[in-house]
Formats: structure tokens, C-alpha cells, sequence
């Protein structure tokens, strides 16, 4: 097959007479953010943060990491072998969990499979490491509705008392 162009996914590198083929070091780097995020509790904070200090830079211009980029890679079931082209900028992003969830929504949507995509994330069977891949969405989407950032807490006379001193 030929490139059809557009950007090249973070971990792989275009080769005319092999097709896509695995870069190393950057493929290094996506199992360690998946393994950090998944195994080891990460957040995509602390992520970021390790890889800006180790100095390791973003493809694109070489800029220092951001959650939403560790986000996106994430997301992606590259990682896993599977790829589809064409398929524009969804509004809003599509939500999935599983393989199966995401291949569904690939059919509907009637993107284009772009086969020959070898995996990074590898089990140790050899085989694509789909249960690390699913266990990566479910966390991210359990993070979007309910992480550890700043929450209100609710408190039973929380708004219904004032300070009689400053109005509080």
C-alpha cells in the first residue's frame, strides 16, 4: 500500500518500500505512558510531567508534553493494530471503552480500515495487548466524569447559614 498522507501516529514511521513500520524509541514511550496510566495508577498529570523532565519532546515541534496529547494517544487503538482512515474530525469525539465498541462505531461511521499495522502495545503472548488498550479507555473515561480534582462538597447546612460577623 501507499501513505495517504495527513500525520504520522506518534510510535510509527512510514517506510515506501515496507509500509508502516514500529519506531523504537518512540514506541519505548507509548508502552511506558500506557503502562504508567493502566499498572501503575498514573494520571495524565504526573505523566506529563515525568516525560517533560526526562526532556522527551513532542513530534510536533518538538513542544513539551500536555495531558490533552497523552490523552489523544491514549484514545488511539493504533497501539493495537487497528486503524481506520478517513475519518474526519468528529463532533463530538466518539466514547468507547472496548474494541468491540470502537469497531462498531467505525462501522457505522463507515471509515475506511487501514490494514498492516503492526502493534505496539504487544502482550506477552504476541499477541496485541487489547486488556491494557480497554483498561486505558475505561480509566480515561471514568477520569473524565469523576476524577481527582477539585470537587464542591456538599455539606447538610451548606448555604442555608451566615456568619452574623462578616455575612459569610
Amino acid at each position: 500500500g501507499k501513505f495517504g498522507g495527513g500525520r504520522i501516529p506518534y510510535g510509527y514511521a512510514w517506510n515506501p518500500d515496507e509500509g508502516w513500520v514500529i519506531d523504537g524509541d518512540q514506541a519505548s514511550i507509548i508502552r511506558q505512558i500506557f503502562n504508567a496510566y493502566v499498572s501503575s495508577g498514573g494520571s495524565l498529570r504526573s505523566i506529563v510531567r515525568k516525560l517533560n523532565q526526562d526532556g522527551i519532546r513532542t513530534p510536533r515541534n518538538g513542544q513539551y508534553w500536555r495531558d490533552s496529547a497523552v490523552r489523544s494517544l491514549i484514545r488511539q487503538p493504533i497501539y493495537i493494530g487497528v486503524y481506520y482512515g478517513l475519518r474526519g474530525k468528529p463532533n463530538p469525539q466518539p466514547q468507547y471503552t472496548s474494541l468491540e465498541e470502537f469497531m462498531t462505531i467505525a462501522r457505522e461511521r463507515e471509515w475506511i480500515e487501514v490494514p498492516g499495522i503492526p502493534p505496539i502495545l504487544v502482550a506477552d503472548d504476541g499477541l496485541p495487548d487489547v486488556p491494557l488498550w480497554e483498561a486505558a479507555q475505561q480509566k480515561r473515561l471514568t477520569n473524565r466524569h469523576g476524577g481527582t480534582g477539585y470537587r464542591t462538597l456538599n455539606w447538610p447546612l451548606q448555604g442555608r447559614l451566615k456568619c452574623p460577623q462578616c455575612g459569610r
